[in-house]
């Protein structure tokens, strides 16, 4: 019988809610891989051809794995993620910003960052309460399942019984 609780304690999880939470890992696993590489261009002032391939890949997929984010949650498509990738068009492009173009990339880079953490709070905690509420219910299954119960409704049963035929009796 543990077996069956355990698996159905495990299918408790929202299959929907998972993939959400994927995406938003996923989008912002690639934002923070961009920063690191805009980043790295920053610190050293050099462009290593690698990082642009890089810088050029996430260009062009972190756009479309955001939209693909916004549209899956049913949310308004936020600008910041194309502002960064704008003003982020080659490394040798980010090097050559003024340093106040240098602090709103790295403002809006930490703008779209924060929001998309904040949506993966929200989305975890929904998790989070569809466990606790899946394992609420295990454990209300378990009492109505236990013997305890089944002698506690008996006895009340009894009692109500008792009552009535009491009640009939002194009529």
């Amino acid at each position: 019988m543990d077996f069956l609780l355990i698996l159905e304690l495990t299918s408790m999880t929202d299959p929907k809610l998972e993939e959400e939470i994927g995406l938003v890992k996923g989008c912002l696993e690639s934002l923070k891989r961009f920063h690191d590489t805009f980043d790295n261009a920053l610190l050293t002032e050099m462009v290593v051809p690698e990082d642009e391939g890089k810088l050029q890949e996430l260009r062009a997929t972190l756009p479309l794995q955001c939209d693909s984010l916004f549209e899956r949650l049913g949310l308004h498509r936020d600008n910041s993620i194309d502002q960064i990738v704008e003003m982020a068009s080659s490394l040798s492009v980010v090097i050559m910003l003024t340093d106040f173009q240098k602090r709103k990339l790295y403002d809006v880079w930490h703008k779209a960052y924060t929001k998309l953490s904040l949506l993966l709070g929200r989305l975890q905690y929904r998790k989070e309460r569809l466990e606790a509420l899946g394992a609420a219910r295990l454990k209300a299954r378990r009492f109505l399942a236990s013997p305890i119960f089944v002698i506690l409704v008996m006895v009340i049963a009894l009692l109500i019984f008792l009552l009535l035929q009491a009640i009939l009796v002194r009529q």
